[in-house]
């Protein structure tokens, strides 16, 4: 099998888990549903917080351009759609991860956390999107990949 074709297959199957949980993160922060998903997943949703729902916008819109993209990944523009998408989330990943490290730093009662506390505040449950950047950094095989067709046409 090609592989433009097992990565269209990938990436629509994780557009569509990024839509899901995407959608699960607006929804949450919005109070409608509870956080079921919390126990098995080790998932944390703010509750009614603008920057959730920017979060959880955010992710169901990168989800959506990374499905999109995927079913036309070996075209230029659908490949392209599917990169727009996955930066999108590393964008959420990365502010998701820099306020992890930025709420580790300073302590409730001093300046500084311990030690303990500070390798506390990294342990889980963590937001969808950090979950999830792993999964999207499949991507850059594929940039390299274009990266290397575009060099043999251009030979």
């Amino acid at each position: 099998m090609d592989k433009w074709k097992i990565g269209s297959v990938y990436f629509v199957l994780l557009g569509a888990v990024v839509l899901w949980f995407g959608c699960w993160e607006l929804i949450t922060s919005c109070g409608i549903t509870d956080e079921w998903a919390t126990d098995w997943l080790k998932l944390s949703a703010e509750a009614m917080g603008w920057i959730s729902i920017w979060r959880g916008l955010v992710t169901s819109l990168a989800g959506l351009l990374i499905m999109l993209g995927a079913f036309r990944f070996s075209d230029d523009e659908g490949f392209g759609t599917s990169v727009v998408g996955s930066i999108m989330l590393w964008i959420v990943a990365g502010s998701d991860i820099l306020k992890m490290l930025c709420t580790s730093i300073p302590g409730t009662g001093s300046w500084l956390n311990t030690f303990h506390r500070f390798l506390e505040t990294y342990a889980p449950p963590y937001p969808a999107a950090i979950w999830l950047l792993p999964f999207s950094l499949v991507i850059l095989h594929f940039i390299v990949l274009k990266g290397q067709k575009i060099n043999k046409e251009s030979q």
